[in-house]
């Protein structure tokens, strides 16, 4: 109820997508989530980071910030989230670093134990 309450009146874009992938992690307890917006036409759709790396404690403009300087594209098809985005079926991994859908599993600097996309 109090997420309803929270976003129900937010009017800036950037604002409400903040509160809501804050508010996500919180009820999934997951240590930190990324917003991707689904961008481009057949056949070049690919995924953008709107806000990337957000964890409970992310202000909103650090969280803007990252995701404009470092400009995160994903082809649909690619990795798990590419996956994701071109099936439009949720995934679920308990091991990320096991799956062959991982992209650049070993250059990532965070440890991730299981991924939702």
């Amino acid at each position: 109820m109090d997420l309803i309450k929270d976003v129900a009146n937010e009017l800036d874009i950037d604002v409400l997508c903040h509160k809501i992938l804050v508010n996500v992690c919180l009820l999934t307890s997951a240590d930190r989530g990324s917003l991707f917006l689904a961008k481009g036409i057949p056949p070049n759709r690919y995924l953008q980071a709107k806000l990337f790396d957000v964890t409970r404690d992310t202000e909103l403009y650090d969280a803007l910030r990252t995701a404009r300087t470092q400009e995160i594209r994903i082809p649909f098809g690619v990795g798990v989230a590419g996956l994701a985005a071109q099936t439009k079926h949720p995934i679920n991994i308990r091991n990320a670093y096991a799956d062959p859908r991982q992209v650049n599993k070993r250059s990532q600097k965070l440890i991730l134990n299981n991924t939702f996309c």
